[in-house]
This record gives structure tokens, C-alpha cells and sequence, in this order.
């Protein structure tokens, strides 16, 4: 899923990619590394997390 996202997020030009994944799993891991990997140019919002 993590790619799938970090993709279509190139394709379409986003400057920023959001994920619902709270502090407590390993989820959050796994998308903000494959973010921060395949587009380290875009702000990872997670609203969830930050609360």
C-alpha cells in the first residue's frame, strides 16, 4: 500500500502524504519509511499519531 501511495503521489504532483497509523503499531514504521525511501521530497502528515 505504502508504494502504491508514494507513486501516485509522484504522478499527481503532491508535495505531502498523510497515513492514518497511530503511535502504538508497526504500521507507522513501515509507511514512513517507504515514504521517507521512495519520496523523501514530500511532508508525511499523520493526524492520528499527533493527537
Amino acid at each position: 500500500q505504502a508504494v502504491a501511495i508514494a507513486e501516485y503521489a509522484k504522478k499527481i504532483g503532491a508535495d505531502a502524504i498523510a497515513h492514518g497509523s497511530t503511535g502504538a503499531g508497526n504500521d507507522q514504521v513501515r509507511f514512513d519509511l517507504i515514504f521517507n525511501v521512495l519520496a523523501p521530497e514530500m511532508e508525511i502528515i499523520t493526524p492520528i499519531r499527533d493527537m
